[in-house]
């Protein structure tokens, strides 16, 4: 199937997607962000702080990060990385701010952000990817 996530984030968000509650996932398939933002938004409602929830709040952000409303995506990524530090997601999370700080041109705080998924997540694949992209920096 024809996908519209941008290649640089295909391995994190088509792991959550796959793994995500129906409707909420296949809206966000389909590119329908906005609507899959209240899909997941209604997820976390229902599961608090299980990791279902965590996947959707993560999925939030991506939406919000599809609709380039970065701004709005890196407050849902922080709410992982605050909450949930040691979710499989936090590093994922913390990898969108970064990509997200970059698309807002704040290269500072986006490198900021790479070297501390680096340090505090060191044996993530996303540690290897914020590696990569502070290397193009």
């Amino acid at each position: 199937p024809t996908t519209t996530t941008k290649p640089e984030a295909t391995t994190t968000v088509s792991k959550t997607v796959s793994t995500s509650s129906g409707n909420a996932g296949d809206l966000y398939q389909k590119g329908k962000y906005r609507e899959a933002y209240r899909a997941f938004e209604e997820l976390t409602r229902d599961q608090s702080n299980t990791d279902a929830a965590i996947n959707a709040r993560y999925m939030m952000g991506e939406c919000l990060y599809q609709l380039k409303e970065y701004d709005q995506a890196i407050l849902d990524y922080q709410n992982i990385i605050t909450n949930s530090p040691s979710s499989a997601k936090a590093p994922a999370a913390m990898l969108r701010q970064g990509m997200a700080f970059e698309k807002l041109n704040d290269s500072d705080t986006a490198r900021i952000l790479y070297q501390k998924l680096i340090a505090s997540y060191k044996e993530s694949p996303e540690a290897t990817e914020a590696q990569q992209l502070l290397d193009k920096m």
